[in-house]
C-alpha cells in the first residue's frame, strides 16, 4: 500500500544518513597513522643490522577530530628482508598474542585499545619480533598494516625500519 511504502522510506533514509555520517568521522585517510621504535636488538645498538633479531613497537597516533574505539592491528605486507617470529599487541603490563599471519583480531578485548583525538596511543598497538636477512640491503624495510577499529572501520598505514650498518 501507499500508507506501508511511505512509512519505510524514512527509516531507509534515516539509516542511510547516520551510516553516511559515521564513514565521515571514522574513514578518513589520514585520521589514523603510526609510529615505530626498535625496542630491542641483538647487539643493543638500537638498530635493525643485516643478520640481527630484533623487536620493534608500532604506536597508533589519532591525527583525526573523533577518539577512536577498540583499535586492533593486522600485519597486510612484510618486507621481504624480515622473517617474522612473533606479533602481540600491548597494553600496560598485558601482552595478547596475535595469530601466525600477525592479524591481532583475536586479542582480548581489554587489550584492544581507544586512542583521544590529536593523541598518540600509551601503549604499542603492536610489538613485532623477527630476523633482518644477513643480505638484507642497508636502507628502508617496508612494512604495511590494516587497523580496525570497533566499527569495523578501517585505516591502512606503510611504515618502515631502516636497516643499518653495525658499528
Amino acid at each position: 500500500t501507499a500508507f506501508g511504502e511511505a512509512a519505510r522510506e524514512p527509516r531507509v533514509q534515516l539509516r542511510q544518513f547516520w551510516a553516511r555520517r559515521r564513514r565521515q568521522r571514522h574513514r578518513k585517510e589520514d585520521e589514523l597513522a603510526v609510529l615505530v621504535e626498535i625496542v630491542d636488538d641483538s647487539n643493543g645498538d638500537g638498530k635493525a643490522n643485516p643478520g640481527e633479531f630484533i623487536t620493534f613497537n608500532v604506536y597508533g597516533q589519532n591525527t583525526g577530530s573523533a577518539k577512536a574505539m577498540g583499535l586492533w592491528t593486522m600485519k597486510d605486507l612484510t618486507d621481504d628482508a624480515f622473517t617474522i617470529d612473533s606479533c602481540y599487541m600491548v597494553k600496560g603490563e598485558s601482552f595478547s598474542k596475535c595469530d601466525s599471519q600477525c592479524s591481532c583480531h583475536n586479542v582480548f578485548e581489554s587489550i584492544k585499545q581507544d586512542i583521544e583525538a590529536n593523541e598518540t596511543s600509551e601503549h604499542p598497538m603492536l610489538r613485532m619480533s623477527g630476523t633482518v636477512s644477513g643480505a638484507a640491503q642497508l636502507g628502508p624495510m617496508t612494512f604495511q598494516m590494516t587497523i580496525t577499529d570497533k566499527f569495523q572501520n578501517t585505516w591502512f598505514d606503510t611504515f618502515e625500519v631502516p636497516v643499518e650498518a653495525s658499528e
